[in-house]
């Protein structure tokens, strides 16, 4: 995961690809997300819910060092996720998350706010949901205390589906390993009236879904 992955993408990058595909595929790993104690947490925090876990919203991250195309830049998960408003993004490292390797960055309460607009950037490299950039951006973000939990393996952070983050930039040597998952609330009702449609990972853009159902965003 360090090392012995840094030399294999120096050999070919494509390698590396490889890899990040083939792990999401892993059995434990499976068996980790749909595991019951994620439901009954899910519950706890959003009483009354239906949990639901969201297909195509699990996987693990292999954030390089250097590389920006797959970097997250400040987002909310909803747009890219959808499935219903009310939602809970599990995420927990696999290597020791120190300041070097990029720890997620969090603005504290800005799940308060709402869903945010976005626009396309049209000078960005990224594509679908990297390419996503907040309307207001800079002054939006000043409004908020920031955080960067440094975590071990075994830590599990929360955040709202709601809540603005971005992905850390790894300056490190190795790469920053880490796991997502998704669990939403079947019983929402935007998520209802949009029948717990997903968005990029669906291949589908998250507006045309939500201009449908009359919401703005």
């Amino acid at each position: 995961m360090t090392e012995g992955f840094m030399a294999l993408i120096r050999r070919d990058r494509a390698y590396g690809g490889e890899v990040y595909d083939a792990v999401k595929q892993i059995p434990e790993f499976m068996q980790l997300v749909s595991d019951m104690r994620n439901s009954c947490l899910f519950r706890e925090l959003r009483s009354g819910s239906i949990p639901g876990l969201a297909a195509g919203g699990y996987g693990i991250r292999i954030d390089c060092p250097g590389e920006s195309t797959f970097r997250a830049p400040w987002h909310q998960e909803f747009p890219a996720q959808l499935r219903s408003l009310d939602g809970i993004v599990y995420w927990t490292p696999l290597v020791s998350i120190r300041p070097s390797l990029g720890p997620v960055e969090v603005c504290i309460g800005s799940h308060r706010e709402g869903i945010v607009p976005v626009h396309t950037a049209s000078d960005s490299a990224q594509q679908g949901a990297y390419a996503l950039r907040l309307v207001g951006e800079e002054d939006r973000l000043a409004k908020y205390q920031r955080q960067s939990p440094l975590t071990e393996p075994g830590d599990l952070l929360l955040m709202d589906f709601l809540t603005l983050h971005q992905s850390g930039e790894n300056v490190d040597a190795y790469p920053r390993w880490s796991i997502q998952f998704r669990y939403f609330n079947f019983a929402n009702p935007l998520g209802v009236k949009i029948s717990w449609k997903g968005s990029f990972a669906g291949g589908q853009d998250f507006r045309a879904i939500l201009d449908q159902a009359e919401v703005a965003i």
